[in-house]
Formats: structure tokens, sequence, C-alpha cells
């Protein structure tokens, strides 16, 4: 009986330090800030190719609070302006065209910035958008300082789901009057279990339970209370969600939950053919159109 004891005590130890294993891998594979987070020079000189008219208009490219924030003002002054989040492992400057839209074609001034271990803000582990909303709502405050008080909220994956987030957060300044929500995920929870059958074809349970235990205990949040749609149901502010109609990486059918939980004024539009952030890439005349006919109504 003291053998058998034995044998099962070291197999659960073995056991043990195999889920350890796979969790600390799978978290820094999902929240570490490789070299796409940080090539922030040769993003740079991309986006310098591709926008040079709006690379020459920057009125502020500064660190605040170890966060770097972009800022540019519309062609006249406005007290309107478009908080802009991007998406996972990119940057600001990944937003360049939802940027354009904003000065060019709806006449606002654009804050935009680089959220927690990406480009050249501060940060070792992704927040996806959980922690990252703080940083959001702080931008908000500076565009209402800086132009006024009409501020919309405007993100792309991750970048949508850190706009959800603040929606619900209860320092979301009174000056923000609209969310713009691209292809972003229910929960972080939501979007691992997806990821990991499709990617790794495992369950959920235990590695991503254990894994989630682990985030908590070392870095103080868990994928379940990084909820979008907790926070949607709490938001009183209007909002727009897009999403692509053949999005597998942040599922169509999540945008259906997102909708059906905000309890406000609100829009869906289903880009056609489109996948996951790609909605303005394939339909930038009907993707602009959308957003401006839902701010008019602000």
């Amino acid at each position: 009986m003291k053998t058998v004891l034995k044998y099962v005590l070291a197999t659960a130890v073995v056991l043990l330090f195999v889920v350890c294993g796979i969790s600390a891998y799978f978290i820094n594979y999902a929240l570490g800030n490789g070299d796409r987070c940080r090539d922030h020079e040769a993003e740079w000189d991309s986006v310098a190719v591709r926008y040079p008219q709006l690379m020459r208009k920057w009125l502020v490219n500064s660190e605040c609070d170890s966060i770097r924030v972009y800022i540019m003002s519309a062609k006249r002054p406005t007290a309107r302006t478009a908080v802009l989040a991007h998406g996972y492992k990119d940057n600001g400057l990944g937003m360049m065209h939802i940027c354009r839209m904003y000065l060019d074609s709806l006449d606002y001034n654009v804050v935009l910035y680089d959220q927690y271990a990406h480009g050249a803000s501060s940060g070792d582990m992704i927040q996806m958008g959980w922690k990252d909303c703080k940083n959001l709502i702080m931008c908000a405050r500076m565009a209402e300082e800086m132009f006024g008080d009409t501020i919309v909220l405007h993100g792309i994956s991750m970048g949508g789901a850190t706009v959800m987030m603040a929606g619900g957060d209860e320092e979301l300044p009174h000056s923000v009057r609209a969310i713009v929500d691209d292809c972003g995920y229910t929960s972080v929870w939501d979007e691992y279990v997806g990821e990991m059958k499709k990617q790794f074809s495992l369950p959920p349970f235990p590695i991503l339970h254990f894994t989630n235990l682990v985030n908590k205990l070392c870095f103080g949040w868990s994928f379940t209370e990084a909820s979008s749609l907790d926070a949607v149901s709490r938001t009183k502010v209007p909002m727009l969600f897009i999403h692509g109609d053949n999005d597998t990486y942040v599922p169509t059918d999540m945008v259906y939950r997102l909708y059906d939980a905000h309890k406000g004024r609100k829009s869906l539009w289903l880009s056609p053919g489109s996948m996951h952030a790609r909605s303005y890439d394939d339909h930038p005349a009907d993707y602009t159109h959308k957003v401006r006919e839902f701010l008019e109504l602000e």
C-alpha cells in the first residue's frame, strides 16, 4: 500500500511540474512582449512610406507615465477627438489607416498610443486590454484637456476589447460620447479557449485553468475577469460594433453576444467577407460611412 501511495504521489508531483511548465510556456507565448511588439523603428519607416502626409503633422510624440502617446490635430479647430487603441502585438502606428479616416474624412483630432508592453511603451507582459483600459482613459482625459469634451474611443481586436472594458470602468470621463468596437473579443478566457482548440487541439482543462491561476498569482488579473461582455453590460455610452462576417480569430459569433449585452443606443455592422481586423481594408468607404453615420447622432 505504501509503495502504491509513493507512486501516486510521485506521479502527482511529476504531473504538477509538467502542468506548471506548460502553463509558463502558454503565459510567455500569449503575453510575452516579443520583437513584433517592439520593432518600432521599422514601423515608423513603413508608416512614413504609406502615409507621408500624416507623418508631417504630429503635434506630440512623447512619453507620458511610460506610455508612448501620439497626438494630431484636425484640419480645422474642433472639440471632437478620436482616441484609438491598437491590437495584439501591434503598436499605435498600426492604427494609421483609422487615424487617416478620422482626420481626413471625419474632421476629428486623433490621439493614439502604444498599449502596455507594445511599441515604445513600457511593460514586460501584455495585458490583453484589461489593465490597458486605464491608460486609454488617461489618454481620453488628455484629449479632453487639449481639445474639448467630445471624445470617441475606437479600438480594433485587442484594442476593441480595451475600449469596451474602458466603457464599463467607473472612471470613464463623461466626455466620452461614443465607443466603436472593431472585432473585439467577449473575454480573454473565451478567446484563449478558442485559440487552444484551434492552435493546439487542447481542451481548456486543466492547462488553461492552471495558467489562469498562475497569471492571477503572478500578475494580479485573471482571464475570466478580463471580460468585455461584463463591461459592455454596464456601459451607458452608445456603441457601434463592427465585425468581419468571416472572422475566425475572434469568431463572429462573439459580436452578437456583445451587441445583445449592451442596453443603450447601439448599432451593428457586419463587414461582408472580411476576416479578422480587415473590415476597413476591405470596405473603406462603407466603414467610414457607418462610423460617420453613428457619430453624427451624438
